[in-house]
């Protein structure tokens, strides 16, 4: 399995963000280890990544949690900014075709939520 190599390169770049996150945050009881891959980015991948190789590292891969703050915000938006509100034209609240066929309740007023 050594020879594998990553085909995504935002995964790839993920990982090591991740992986840089873990050795800098490793003693903050409030880092959460995915929250990265919810961020969009706000440059090219190829921008985000030479910045990111550009951090300075100690020599356990950690970065100062300063700078790496301040890379998350420079580099990438809020979690859940790419995402646009979008009401289909075809939307129904209440499908008649379908939802009158549920027989169980809870599960219906699931759908209808």
């Amino acid at each position: 399995m050594d020879d594998v190599k990553p085909s995504i390169p935002l995964v790839s770049f993920l990982e090591r963000l991740q992986q840089t996150a873990f050795n800098t945050f490793n003693n903050h009881s409030n880092f959460d280890p995915k929250t990265y891959v919810d961020l969009p980015l706000k440059f090219p991948l190829s921008v985000t990544d030479h910045a990111f190789q550009n951090l300075p590292k100690s020599s356990t891969g950690s970065v100062s949690v300063h700078d790496l703050n301040r890379f998350i915000e420079t580099y990438f938006e809020g979690a859940g900014d790419d995402l646009v509100y979008f009401d289909p034209e075809d939307f129904v609240p209440v499908p008649q075709d379908f939802l009158p066929k549920v027989k169980n309740l809870e599960v219906r007023a699931w759908a209808i939520k």
